[in-house]
């Protein structure tokens, strides 16, 4: 007498729109990563990772400092993503929470990158050498 295996569902949310079937993840690190580059210059970084808990641990710890740049997470209820200012929840643009911006090793001078972040920043409209702005970044 032979046994039969029952064939179990491959499927998993979420993976069709990369043509593959990916498995979940324990940790963000251990999970298939995409990175996909759109003509328009955004670019998506995309994980697969079986809990909530570990996705917004995982992007609360990690900085976006381009514009354009947004780091996704699927986890197999929904997908959580992180842009330069926020976490959101990626299907209706829901924000969770503001993470604080860290710091960078060593002030940089810039006209367009604040000085201590560096995240982009509108460029100083004072361009003379009396400008009093300390975010300013120019020499």
């Amino acid at each position: 007498m032979r046994w039969r295996r029952r064939r179990q569902s491959t499927y998993q949310p979420g993976a069709e729109a990369y043509g593959k079937w990916r498995p979940y993840a324990d940790t963000v690190e251990g999970s298939a990563t995409v990175v996909d580059r759109k003509d328009n210059g955004q670019v998506y970084e995309v994980s697969w990772v079986k809990t909530e808990a570990v996705t917004l641990e995982y992007l609360r710890r990690r900085d976006v400092r381009q514009e354009r740049y947004y780091m996704i997470v699927e986890t197999p209820y929904r997908n959580l993503s992180r842009d330069m200012a926020m976490i959101f929840d990626k299907a209706d643009g829901a924000l969770l929470e503001i993470p604080e911006r860290t710091p960078l090793p060593e002030l940089t001078a810039s006209p367009n990158h604040c000085a201590r972040c560096g995240y982009p920043i509108p460029p100083c409209a004072h361009f003379e050498f009396s400008c009093d702005d300390p975010d300013c970044g120019h020499p």
